[in-house]
């Protein structure tokens, strides 16, 4: 397979732009706030986050990538992309919503939208390539627990 680097580097550069702003947009929010809550059993320590996120938009970048350099019907391909781009909008705002404006429940609401519309970017990145759809498992695993995290912190800090 040869590799378009005129699609590769924006794939991989798109959801690193997000995530990074994002990050970038609630570090104010997360001093104090977040290191005040009662944290659930699993919360792992706040140095694991920015590797493990950084490492999650490469995959999601990787797996736009495939999805965009894949021979598919175009019906299904605007849908995939239209689902990608709206989890990835969940993702950056998930982060306002819980650090900035201290919102908790609905964070929880946020990153339970993104969790349907990843399991339905995974449905129809699946349809063109199996391994696009593959590559987002691990974010959608991620997610998965960080709805845990949100929905565990929202319980215990009433």
């Amino acid at each position: 397979m040869k590799i378009n680097t005129s699609q590769l580097v924006p794939s991989l550069i798109f959801p690193l732009v997000v995530g990074l702003t994002s990050g970038y947009l609630a570090m104010d929010g997360m001093a104090g706030f977040y290191e005040n809550l009662v944290k659930p059993p699993l919360n792992p320590p706040g140095w694991i986050f920015g590797p493990v996120w950084t490492l999650l938009y490469i995959t999601i970048g990787l797996s736009l990538y495939l999805f965009w350099s894949a021979r598919g019907k175009a019906s299904a391909k605007q849908k995939g992309y239209l689902f990608f781009i709206l989890q990835l909008v969940c993702n950056f705002l998930w982060s306002l919503i819980f650090f900035n404006l201290h919102a908790i429940l609905w964070g929880l609401v946020d990153i339970i939208l993104m969790l349907i519309l990843t399991i339905t970017t995974i449905y129809y990145f699946n349809k063109i390539s199996r391994n696009s759809a593959l590559l987002l498992l691990p974010y959608l695993v991620w997610i998965s627990f960080a709805t845990y995290l949100n929905a565990a912190i929202l319980f215990l800090n009433p």
